[in-house]
């Protein structure tokens, strides 16, 4: 049986084919900051995972091992991407150790090798099975070459054995949904949710999933879940959008300049004091990241003029509260409902505001987007 010293000496003889090249000056320190004495939390797990680091926890005797399977890694990697016409004699993968295997193999898939990459893999997950990562990065690999079932197969089999492994079950997740299998893809995403609720990133898929279920109670239900603590960005400006077509505007979007924002007219109205408050802040808050002195808002109820005009005011009234002395809010009320129209249908809404504000013309700055 070959021994670390061995796979020390293989990886050092491989080192030394590379093509001559100046060591990058941090690269010692790079390696060091790998090192870890304790066994990072999941979560940190999941970030570093999604980032492409690794954290090892590693015995004082390995370290020389580690260190230059890194090494390895980052040349075949970083460097072998490049410049370099020279083929690199790679070590037989049966005399590597599950680590060197582990690295050398994500080294050749960052470097565009997922084939060759899949073998040391395929070794790192088989000598060490109670390491999930061997096996992600395996089913990684099986992706990249386009053998989703293998891929899938893998996943499977570590979400069996480690079921709160948040890699594992993310990617399954996805894997699931590209292939069609809608309910195995719910089922990963709700057990995800379960063991992190505050990482809600995959609602928008569990959204699309109900959508082609055509289950439009259970769409809009998730579209509200996650607006209701995600505004900002992309995903929440096609979640809006989502549930508008189906017909709900308890979240809408507003134009303030140049910006985009998502708003909740529905809390505005709310008796609830600390979700009116808290949605009257939001607001004024986006507002103050425009260069713009006025806020327009138009009030729609239709219970009556009397009650529009009223509700107007006080909405003008709370945000002048929070709002600084150089900003201004304008007021605009209609005793109906809105009707509005879309190429589905049209939707009247008894109770309703719209909110804008006109860029600044003495600017040509625009506005920090969301």
């Amino acid at each position: 049986m070959k021994s670390e010293g061995d796979d020390i000496r293989r990886i050092e003889e491989l080192l030394g084919q590379l093509p001559e090249r100046e060591v990058p000056g941090d690269l010692n320190d790079r390696v060091m900051a790998m090192i870890v004495e304790e066994k990072s939390s999941l979560l940190k797990r999941l970030k570093e995972i999604c980032y492409g680091s690794f954290v090892v926890n590693i015995q004082p005797v390995k370290y020389c091992l580690l260190a230059t399977a890194v090494a390895v890694a980052f040349f075949l990697g970083s460097l072998n991407k490049g410049s370099y016409e020279a083929a690199l004699e790679l070590p037989a993968v049966s005399s590597l150790s599950s680590e060197a295997s582990y690295h050398i193999g994500r080294g050749l898939y960052e470097g565009g090798e997922p084939e060759k990459a899949l073998i040391y893999l395929k070794r790192a997950a088989m000598l060490d099975p109670g390491k999930p990562e061997y096996g992600l990065w395996q089913a990684v690999a099986f992706q990249a070459v386009g053998a989703s079932e293998l891929e899938r197969k893998q996943y499977q089999r570590i979400v069996n054995k480690y079921p709160d492994y948040l890699p594992a079950l993310i990617n399954l997740g996805h894997n699931q949904l590209e292939s069609g299998d809608l309910d195995g893809a719910l089922a990963s995403y709700r057990q995800i949710l379960a063991l992190n609720p505050q990482d809600q990133s995959v609602l928008c898929n569990i959204g699309l999933i109900y959508k082609m279920q055509g289950d439009a109670i259970e769409e809009s239900k998730t579209w509200q879940q996650y607006l209701s603590v995600n505004r900002t960005g992309r995903k929440s400006y096609r979640a809006v959008s989502h549930l508008n077509e189906l017909g709900s505007f308890d979240f809408r979007t507003a134009q303030l300049g140049y910006r985009q924002i998502v708003i909740h007219p529905e809390a505005l109205f709310s008796n609830n004091q600390a979700l009116r408050e808290h949605e009257i802040s939001w607001l004024a808050e986006q507002f103050m990241r425009t260069p713009g002195k006025t806020l327009n808002l138009i009030v729609f109820d239709a219970a009556g003029q009397a009650v529009a005009k009223e509700r107007a005011m006080l909405l003008r009234k709370e945000l002048l509260s929070v709002l600084p002395e150089d900003k201004h809010v304008t007021i605009s009320w209609f005793g109906q409902a809105e009707i509005i129209e879309k190429e589905t249908k049209n939707s009247a809404l008894k109770q309703s505001v719209l909110v804008f504000s006109q860029p600044d013309n003495l600017t040509t700055l625009k506005e920090r987007r969301i």
